[in-house]
């Protein structure tokens, strides 16, 4: 991961993540693990969130 932008938008919160990988599909495969893992991890689990991800 190299960084992460967060900006309000109107149904939350979009972040972009900046992922170096070898091909683009690696890429959204690290991002998705990152995303789900982490909203599995948290006190709610992923209940409530929605995932977009977008290339």
């Amino acid at each position: 991961m190299e960084h992460i932008r967060a900006r309000p938008g109107p149904d939350g919160i979009g972040l972009v993540l900046f992922i170096r990988a070898a091909r683009p599909h690696i890429a959204q495969a690290k991002a998705r693990r990152l995303v789900y893992g982490t909203l599995a991890s948290g006190p709610t689990g992923a209940h409530g969130y929605s995932v977009t991800l977008h290339h």
